[in-house]
Protein backbone atom coordinates (compact mmCIF):
# COMPACT_ATOMS: atom_id res chain seq x y z
CA UNK A 1 0.00 0.00 0.00
CA UNK A 2 1.48 3.46 -0.91
CA UNK A 3 1.94 6.31 1.24
CA UNK A 4 -1.10 7.98 0.38
CA UNK A 5 -3.45 5.32 0.96
CA UNK A 6 -2.13 5.01 4.26
CA UNK A 7 -2.10 8.59 5.14
CA UNK A 8 -6.42 8.44 4.12
CA UNK A 9 -6.86 5.08 5.97
CA UNK A 10 -5.35 6.48 8.60
CA UNK A 11 -7.27 9.73 8.52
CA UNK A 12 -10.37 7.48 8.56
CA UNK A 13 -9.62 5.59 11.28
CA UNK A 14 -9.55 8.61 13.40
CA UNK A 15 -13.05 8.80 13.42
CA UNK A 16 -15.05 5.74 15.87
CA UNK A 17 -18.41 6.44 13.19
CA UNK A 18 -19.02 7.40 9.41
CA UNK A 19 -17.34 10.68 8.16
CA UNK A 20 -17.72 12.64 5.68
CA UNK A 21 -15.52 11.84 2.80
CA UNK A 22 -15.13 16.01 2.03
CA UNK A 23 -13.55 16.20 5.75
CA UNK A 24 -10.97 13.43 4.56
CA UNK A 25 -10.44 15.28 1.15
CA UNK A 26 -10.06 18.45 3.21
CA UNK A 27 -7.46 16.66 6.01
CA UNK A 28 -5.51 14.63 3.08
CA UNK A 29 -4.37 17.73 1.17
CA UNK A 30 -4.68 15.25 -2.42
CA UNK A 31 -6.26 16.11 -5.85
CA UNK A 32 -9.43 15.12 -6.20
CA UNK A 33 -8.91 12.45 -8.87
CA UNK A 34 -6.27 11.16 -6.78
CA UNK A 35 -8.30 10.92 -3.53
CA UNK A 36 -11.34 8.94 -5.48
CA UNK A 37 -8.88 6.54 -6.77
CA UNK A 38 -7.38 6.15 -3.71
CA UNK A 39 -11.11 5.39 -2.03
CA UNK A 40 -11.79 3.06 -4.40
CA UNK A 41 -8.88 0.99 -4.15
CA UNK A 42 -9.58 0.99 -0.60
CA UNK A 43 -13.06 -0.03 -1.08
CA UNK A 44 -12.17 -2.43 -3.39
CA UNK A 45 -9.65 -3.96 -0.70
CA UNK A 46 -12.29 -3.56 1.76
CA UNK A 47 -10.18 -1.45 4.33
CA UNK A 48 -13.25 0.87 4.05
CA UNK A 49 -16.93 0.96 2.87
CA UNK A 50 -19.19 3.70 1.71
CA UNK A 51 -21.97 4.05 3.73
CA UNK A 52 -24.14 6.19 1.57
CA UNK A 53 -24.53 10.21 0.76
CA UNK A 54 -21.03 10.28 0.58
CA UNK A 55 -20.12 8.85 4.06
CA UNK A 56 -17.03 6.29 4.16
CA UNK A 57 -16.60 4.37 7.62
CA UNK A 58 -13.43 1.55 8.02
CA UNK A 59 -14.50 -2.36 8.20
CA UNK A 60 -12.75 -4.39 10.82
CA UNK A 61 -9.61 -5.65 8.39
CA UNK A 62 -8.88 -1.30 8.07
CA UNK A 63 -8.98 -0.50 11.77
CA UNK A 64 -6.62 -3.86 12.28
CA UNK A 65 -4.13 -3.21 9.18
CA UNK A 66 -1.55 -1.13 11.28
CA UNK A 67 -1.29 -3.21 14.64
CA UNK A 68 -1.19 -6.26 11.75
CA UNK A 69 2.04 -4.64 9.84
CA UNK A 70 3.48 -4.12 12.68
CA UNK A 71 3.23 -7.57 14.20
CA UNK A 72 4.52 -9.30 10.83
CA UNK A 73 7.00 -6.95 10.90
CA UNK A 74 8.02 -8.50 13.55
CA UNK A 75 7.73 -11.77 13.09
CA UNK A 76 9.38 -11.69 9.55
CA UNK A 77 12.53 -9.95 11.27
CA UNK A 78 12.52 -11.90 14.46
CA UNK A 79 15.64 -13.64 13.67
CA UNK A 80 17.56 -10.16 13.05
CA UNK A 81 16.30 -8.56 16.19
CA UNK A 82 17.52 -11.48 17.72
CA UNK A 83 21.02 -11.07 16.41
CA UNK A 84 21.49 -7.29 16.74
CA UNK A 85 20.22 -7.90 20.34
CA UNK A 86 23.16 -10.88 20.86
CA UNK A 87 25.85 -8.33 19.21
CA UNK A 88 25.13 -5.57 21.46
CA UNK A 89 24.84 -7.90 24.10
CA UNK A 90 28.40 -9.57 23.06
CA UNK A 91 29.84 -5.99 22.79
CA UNK A 92 29.47 -4.73 26.23
CA UNK A 93 30.74 -7.71 27.39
Amino acid sequence: MDYNSLKILHLINKFTKEVDSEIILKKSNLPYDDFVEIMNNLNKSDYIRFVGNGFVETTNKGKTFFPNSIIKWVLNNILAIIAIIISIIALFN
